[in-house]
């Protein structure tokens, strides 16, 4: 049986045209909480970010995003881009999960670089 066993992330912010990019590799043995309340696991400091915006989570060989924001958030796959609110979207390598418009100087995307497995 094929069970994930990590995730590898970037995590890049967007402030004002400063761009801060941080890579982290997580284990599948817990959700992954991000947001901007301290008890996150990826955290932000935006005020229109929810205080828990989603979670990545893991269920046998597959991995989640569960956005449970106010307004929702996009997932990018294969250059198409999904809009999630209060529902769940599989993610896979090469996912980019965006919160508000980088492209506008201003918000956050995660990028899946790899997915683990046992």
């Amino acid at each position: 049986m094929v069970v994930v066993k990590s995730i590898k992330l970037e995590i890049i912010q967007v402030h004002g045209g400063i761009t801060k990019s941080t890579t982290k590799e997580f284990d599948a043995d817990r959700p992954i909480i991000i947001g901007r309340s301290s008890e996150c696991d990826i955290g932000f400091t935006y005020l229109f970010i929810s205080n828990k915006q989603g979670i990545i989570s893991f269920d046998s060989d597959k991995v989640y995003y569960n956005d449970n924001s106010k307004f929702g958030s996009i997932v990018e796959q294969n250059g198409k881009e999904i809009k999630v609110h209060k529902s769940n979207k599989e993610l896979f390598k090469g996912s980019i999960i965006k919160v508000m418009d980088t492209d506008l100087n201003f918000g956050f995307k995660i990028v899946v670089l790899d997915i683990n497995f046992l």
